[in-house]
């Protein structure tokens, strides 16, 4: 928010302009009394003029009492555009809905760690402590998380809460010490268009908490399907693109192109295979370089899925994600299911898509073989 000294006149617009712009100010404000546009009120106390601007989620609501201590009182939750009391937890659910993780036994609102998946970003309720131990990180938006690994954590679960009022069904979506907001759950569309707001099927009200009943909560575990995902990922290596060569009877990770002399780097790690020749252009003298007739086999291995019923080559993962480059030949699909557009290492411009492992269908492994056919 930007603010200036109220710099114009009483009551007069055109006077005001040409007092501000004498000052060098952007525009003149036309006062009301006590105000006198000169910068200072009437009592000689300096005025400010700031203008308008929508509250940040999660501002805060600050009481300075007496004694010169300070105490949260509430915040502002953007997505709902209520203000949220703070002064007393117990009064109501926490959080409404969303994702909740315990860490050192307290609990904690989280959002996913950009960029350090499968890592858990804490954040704690305005004016609360830090999470021992842990980092602060600062997201574009200037919020502050505390990213932990999962293996840290004692739970993460996903929380909805939900109730009824006048025996009907309602998901809770924001609380304070002496009402509840919900969206409405049930069919009775003439109970909704009498008692609730909203249209097209979607119904929504505030209800003093002495109405509401079956106040539950309800529990999704995420923890255990995370820990599951990230072995599975690690034993199919983010099903990533690989090429491999044996040689002798053992297989080695492999370059996917011959060099210009027609040899083929294998990564042999500690082996130090007689019969080959060691890369020089490797420092760590991990690669040794193979002609083809000396691998029984080289080959390269890709994953394909299908997502929507249409096909994609794994290129693979992102955040947990499979990532995939569209194979089909439908600018219709592409456009209307907004996959992103890139350019391929080849320069050749493709679209790619991110989807949940458990959201395709038909994923396999494929192998192909590159070693050149005996005549």
């Amino acid at each position: 928010m930007h603010a200036e000294p109220g710099l114009g006149a009483v009551g007069d617009q055109k006077l005001a302009k040409r007092v501000a712009d004498m000052a060098g100010q952007s525009k003149g404000w036309a006062a009301d009394d006590p105000f006198l546009g000169t910068g200072y009120t009437g009592g000689g106390i300096p005025e400010w003029t700031a203008e308008a601007t929508g509250l940040p989620h999660h501002a805060e609501i600050w009481c300075m009492h007496a004694d010169g201590t300070e105490e949260a009182i509430g915040f502002f939750d953007k997505n709902e555009g209520l203000w949220n009391d703070m002064t007393d937890p117990a009064s109501r659910p926490f959080p409404v809905k969303g994702q909740v993780a315990v860490f050192h036994g307290k609990l904690y609102r989280t959002r996913p760690a950009a960029g350090l998946w499968p890592y858990v970003e804490l954040r704690p309720e305005p004016g609360g402590p830090a999470p021992a131990g842990l980092a602060p990180r600062e997201a574009s938006d200037g919020s502050v998380g505390y990213p932990v690994p999962p293996e840290r954590l004692e739970a993460w679960y996903a929380v909805q809460w939900t109730f009824r009022w006048h025996d009907e069904p309602f998901e809770c979506t924001a609380a304070t010490p002496t009402t509840l907001s919900g969206n409405y759950l049930g069919s009775d569309e003439h109970f909704a268009k009498e008692h609730l707001k909203g249209r097209d099927l979607r119904y929504r009200g505030v209800f003093p908490r002495d109405e509401v009943t079956d106040l539950t909560e309800h529990r999704e575990d995420l923890l255990q399907p995370l820990h599951a995902l990230v072995r599975r990922l690690e034993e199919f290596d983010h099903f990533r693109p690989k090429t491999y060569a044996v040689h002798r009877g053992r297989t080695y990770p492999a370059a996917a192109q011959a060099d210009a002399a027609g040899l083929i780097a294998l990564t042999t790690g500690d082996d130090r295979p007689e019969d080959l020749v060691a890369d020089p252009r490797d420092p760590k003298g991990e690669h040794f370089l193979a002609t083809p007739e000396q691998l029984e086999a080289w080959y390269r291995t890709h994953w394909t899925f299908r997502s929507e019923g249409e096909p994609f080559d794994v290129l693979g993962t992102v955040d947990g994600r499979l990532k995939g480059v569209y194979t089909g030949g439908s600018w219709g699909f592409a456009n209307s299911w907004q996959l992103t557009p890139e350019e391929g290492p080849d320069g050749v411009p493709r679209f790619t898509v991110k989807v949940d492992l458990d959201g395709v269908t038909d994923l396999e492994q494929h192998r192909t073989d590159l070693l050149p056919k005996k005549q």
